[in-house]
């Protein structure tokens, strides 16, 4: 698939990443999805309040994948 570029916000820019603990666990679950859904990160920022990714997937239903199970396994932590 050809690369694709992605912003996320936190709920209502909270800084729920505002931690370089908070921001590792984020790093840690982005690679676990990416290795999940067959996607590569080829560059990535994580701020206090979102994020910016550059992804190269394999199918656009493995990028839309790996967003919801981001966003659904970083709401649950």
């Amino acid at each position: 698939g050809e690369a694709l570029f992605i912003t996320a916000a936190t709920h209502r820019r909270l800084r729920f990443l505002g931690t370089p603990e908070r921001r590792d666990a984020f790093d840690v679950l982005m690679l676990k999805c990416c290795r999940r859904f067959e996607v590569m990160r080829l560059a990535w920022v994580i701020l206090a309040d979102h994020y910016h990714v550059i992804l190269k997937p394999e199918t656009e239903e493995a990028a839309a994948s790996w967003v919801r199970a981001l966003h659904w396994d970083s709401a649950a932590a």
